[in-house]
């Protein structure tokens, strides 16, 4: 049965029509059959093993149940057959490039609000790189309560500039969704539109925004400041006014002249003096 899911995907590799600018159109809302593969005209590579098939690079349009809807722009992926019968998908799962921090948080805080999942481990496990360390092992989470179940992964791309990939992932396991006692119709969330290019796209616009350059110093005016009659000069620069020693242009005139006052009360008293002698 592994063989005739090979076969299935060299029949669509005989029939595509490369469209490089389109985007890979996948219908799940009524079936997750290999044939949503062919009329989404994906083409797997040469690669991959009997539980494993390789999918192309491209941005994936994914329908789901409940009217949700998953845009990811994806370098590489894989697809894994049911267990039991390979003619319908067990797994989708698609990779990101390697993301920015702003980037990575932003999709990984959009996941997680779409599904109301806690945020707390997220936080945690970006910690050690917030602090100037690397990451270790990988964050998952995922929402258990939706068909079919979805999930989040971070990984370390071992980079500073762009430390993050991502993995989404697709499950329709029936085993799995029997344990969990979901299907179509018990979907708690609906109407969901997670849209990865349009999340970068946002992150980017801010980024550049926050790069624009403004001059660290504004040009320095010159201020005039009279003081009791003193002309003191100054600048201002970055918004302060800057005060140093400052030389008064001209020396001020002493407002008291204690000095003389006390020479002409001495002159005037030894002149009484001298009359006073002389009467007697």
């Amino acid at each position: 049965m592994k063989i005739r899911f090979i076969v299935i995907f060299l029949l669509i590799l005989s029939c595509r029509v490369l469209l490089a600018e389109e985007d890979i159109v996948l219908d799940f809302r009524e079936s997750h059959d290999v044939a949503v593969l062919a009329r989404g005209s994906v083409v797997s590579p040469a690669s991959g093993s009997l539980g494993r098939i390789g999918v192309p690079a491209g941005t994936y349009n994914i329908l789901l149940p409940g009217g949700n809807q998953f845009v990811i722009d994806s370098v590489a992926g894989y697809i894994n057959p049911e267990f039991k019968n390979d003619s319908r998908i067990s797994k989708l799962s698609l990779k990101t490039r390697a993301l920015t921090m702003p980037e990575a948080m932003a999709l990984a805080e959009a996941f997680h609000d779409a599904f109301d999942l806690p945020k707390d481990e997220l936080y945690k496990w970006v910690e050690p790189f917030n602090k100037g360390g690397v990451f270790s092992g990988f964050y998952n989470e995922g929402s258990l309560e939706n068909y079919p179940g979805m999930s989040i992964s971070l990984l370390s791309a071992y980079s500073r500039e762009t430390p993050i990939l991502i993995i989404f992932a697709y499950e329709w396991e029936p085993v799995i969704m029997k344990g969990r006692g979901v299907s179509p119709e018990k979907n708690t969330v609906k109407e969901l539109s997670f849209d990865m290019p349009a999340i970068i796209a946002s992150v980017q616009k801010t980024q550049e925004h926050m790069n624009v350059e403004i001059p660290a110093t504004p040009p320095a005016l010159e201020v005039v400041k009279v003081v009791e009659g003193v002309t003191l000069h100054g600048v201002v620069s970055g918004g302060s006014t800057e005060v140093g020693t400052f030389e008064p242009s001209e020396e001020p005139e002493q407002s008291s002249q204690w000095w003389l006052w006390l020479v002409g009360a001495l002159v005037v008293l030894g002149g009484l003096v001298v009359v006073v002698r002389r009467k007697n």
